[in-house]
């Protein structure tokens, strides 16, 4: 059996295989296996499954919030035809969201340790990714005055973290924060609301007056592709002068990989000559 084949057929055990591909594969197509002693490579794959099984949690809270919405929902609407007076506190949504929320920042924590084989221990602080990254951030700017550090890299990588520390991961602290209060997730019921033809019809709960499952698949996502790139971008750091990260092209099939998850592989080496 091919490289690729073995490579896919790990990903077909997986639960999800885009979390998979995005992950696993993305790091095959990015040659892990040549970068690395083995020593190492079994350390950056086995920090790779453990950022993969914190992805699979933060999904299965998703789907759990999801499926108990759409439940309760229409229970709810049953209960609003007989009695719209009767509501009841969601807690089963509220357990499931501060589950999401939890396993988003523990995916986060896990992601930073993919530095320790790459740069080695001690190097850059990965003991969590605190403050929304900020403490990483401050790492990777002291990291850069080294010498012979991979400026371009570096500075990619540092970018990336501070574009999305100020964009869905705000966010994502802010609604962590606010549930850490138990004023965060007081009357979060569904309510009847009386429509023009005179039906009752019961509204989601909602938190901070967001659509709380919009909201969890949108942190979900990003939170998702945040980690494949940081990924990349982190393993950017390691090869040789004329070898530079690029996004793949969507002609491209990575690595003789099957379309259905080459289509999540988003990045691949090319080769910069030098200038004459």
């Amino acid at each position: 059996m091919s490289t690729a084949a073995t490579e896919f057929m790990i990903v077909k055990m997986w639960d999800d295989q885009e979390i998979g591909a995005r992950i696993y594969l993305q790091a095959c197509n990015l040659f892990v296996q040549q970068l690395f002693l083995k020593e190492q490579k079994d350390r950056f794959f086995s920090h790779a499954f453990a950022v993969m099984h914190k992805l699979s949690a933060t999904k299965y809270h998703l789907e759990n919030y999801r499926r108990i919405e759409a439940e309760q929902l229409e229970e709810a609407n049953r209960q609003f035809a007989k009695d719209p007076s009767r509501t009841r506190e969601a807690f089963e949504l509220i357990f499931e969201l501060e589950a999401f929320l939890f396993q988003v920042k523990s995916s986060l924590d896990m992601l930073v340790k993919l530095l320790r084989p790459i740069l080695g221990e001690h190097v850059v602080k990965t003991h969590t990714y605190g403050n929304k990254g900020e403490d990483l951030i401050k790492g990777l700017k002291q990291y850069r005055k080294k010498r012979g550090v991979n400026l371009e890299a570096v500075d990619r990588l540092i970018d990336l973290a501070e574009m999305h520390k100020e964009g869905w991961l705000q966010t994502t602290v802010e609604l962590r924060d606010e549930l850490s209060h138990i004023e965060g997730v007081r009357n979060y019921q569904y309510r009847p609301m009386k429509m023009n033809d005179g039906n009752i019809v019961a509204q989601k709960p909602r938190f901070r007056n967001f659509d709380t499952c919009e909201t969890l698949e949108i942190i979900y996502q990003n939170n998702l592709i945040f980690h494949q790139d940081f990924m990349a971008f982190s393993l950017a750091l390691l090869p040789p002068p004329g070898i530079v990260l690029g996004p793949k092209a969507e002609s491209e099939v990575a690595a003789g990989f099957p379309p259905e998850v080459a289509k999540y592989i988003r990045w691949c080496w090319r080769m910069v000559l030098p200038s004459p």
